[in-house]
């Protein structure tokens, strides 16, 4: 299974820290996967979180603002 579907296994599972350390290892692994997450409703339970929206950040010209 890759990082990304465990992330959003975990998310639906609301286990937010799990579902946060496998995105950030799939975004690592594919900064395109960013793209994706911003709309899959799978992660709804961690768009809230400062870190899911830190990690979304990363990369972008607002990150540094």
């Amino acid at each position: 299974m890759s990082w990304y579907n465990l992330a959003c296994c975990t998310a639906l599972q609301k286990k937010i820290e799990e579902s946060i350390d496998c995105l950030t290892k799939a975004i690592e692994l594919n900064h395109k996967v960013k793209d994706e997450a911003k709309d899959d409703p799978d992660l709804n339970n961690i768009k809230k979180d400062s870190r899911y929206k830190k990690l979304m950040r990363i990369g972008d010209e607002s990150f540094f603002i």
